[in-house]
């Protein structure tokens, strides 16, 4: 089989630390100059450790309103926080690289990465208070409340993880290939690589691929802190926002949890140049493995060889690497765990950075995140 080379030509992010999409470019910019997006919580006090997030206010309902066809407005009783961000970006990432009416629909696939989005607070309460004197917890009762208080049958919708694609994919008439990846804080990058082994091997043309996190909930908040192992991100007293989160800091002491999301046009080389796209970078290779044990307590032996396993895809010596974007949360055995890895595939000597420090931790979209920021720095 003749493998397809695999070209980017669309970006789209919406990012705590700043924007590319139609209205702003604003996140190489900021990323260069030290600009953080990372703000008090205004719920904050002094008996929670959750004290700052990142968040991107200017993403709202009337803004997606606004992206979408007339014909699609219907949809928005449907979308979550999640499905909000990701047509953000991702209708960004269309505009970006012109590729709407120059794609055959089923040769055109999306692949997102987004977990399921909680319900509302208030919906929660209602149900909890209509249920108060069912010592039983009927199962109709339960589903009679969740009804009632949940938006009727709209709230299943919202809530699943695969809402996302379903927008986007209506949004760019997309008929081809469509996957929702939630495999945790590597789900996006998961989609990308999927999206280039879809396209590498001919099965698609050209993939819309990315992923999004808008679960800034209290749902989402308190999981977060119950592993104590992972989130502290208060920092000394003293310590503006913007400062908390320390990736490769000796002072490191946990994530800050943002919103956001990335999306990136894939297609291959041949049908972009046949559509006179311009390509903004290449995609080599891709590596993936499973970590067997605890998530809190990465094991650097995996990291290393999905690293492998990406540069032996790709056809790259370690020693051509010129730059290693890092995940890097600000975890105590995390960034450890990765500075092994890094160290025993490509060596020392490469320059490594991470992105967390002025966005915050986007979870399942952190991964297009940092690949779509790379891209922007090759330009």
């Amino acid at each position: 089989m003749k493998f397809a080379d695999v070209v980017v030509t669309g970006i789209g992010v919406e990012s705590p630390g700043g924007r590319y999409d139609t209205e702003e470019q604003s996140l190489l910019p900021n990323i260069v100059q030290g600009r953080s997006g990372i703000s008090q919580v205004p719920f904050s006090d002094d008996k929670l450790e959750f004290k700052v997030w990142g968040r991107c206010p200017w993403v709202t309902r009337e803004s997606i309103r606004a992206v979408l066809p007339t014909d699609q407005r219907r949809m928005l009783r449907w979308f979550s926080r999640n499905t909000e961000l990701a047509i953000a970006a991702g209708d960004a990432a269309l505009k970006h690289s012109g590729i709407l009416q120059q794609v055959e629909p089923q040769r055109f696939g999306v692949l997102t990465a987004s977990d399921a989005q909680d319900l509302p607070l208030e919906a929660f309460l209602s149900v909890a208070k209509e249920l108060a004197d069912d010592e039983q917890f009927a199962d109709a009762n339960v589903i009679r409340a969740m009804s009632r208080n949940c938006g009727g049958s709209d709230w299943m919708i919202r809530t699943v993880p695969f809402n996302p694609a379903m927008a986007l994919g209506a949004l760019a008439n997309a008929s081809g290939l469509s996957l929702n990846f939630a495999t945790a804080c590597a789900a996006s990058l998961v989609a990308l690589g999927e999206a280039y082994w879809a396209i590498r091997t001919g099965r698609q043309d050209a993939i819309l691929a990315g992923g999004v996190y808008g679960r800034l909930t209290p749902a989402s908040i308190a999981g977060l802190l119950a592993l104590r192992e992972i989130v502290s991100p208060s920092g000394p007293p003293d310590m503006a926002p913007e400062a908390v989160c320390r990736p490769f800091d000796a002072g490191r002491n946990g994530i800050v949890l943002s919103e956001g999301a990335a999306f990136l046009v894939l297609e291959s080389r041949e049908h972009a140049e046949r559509r006179g796209a311009q390509v903004l970078a290449e995609l080599k290779g891709y590596g993936l493995t499973t970590a067997p044990g605890k998530i809190v307590e990465p094991d650097a032996k995996w990291f290393a060889e999905a690293i492998s396993e990406s540069l032996r895809w790709a056809g790259v010596a370690r020693d051509s690497v010129g730059h290693v974007s890092a995940h890097a949360t600000s975890t105590q055995l995390g960034d450890v765990a990765e500075c092994e890895a890094i160290r025993a595939v490509i060596g020392s000597e490469v320059p490594v950075t991470s992105l967390k420090s002025t966005q915050g931790h986007l979870i399942i979209a952190s991964g297009a995140m940092a690949a779509a920021t790379e891209v922007l720095a090759l330009q």
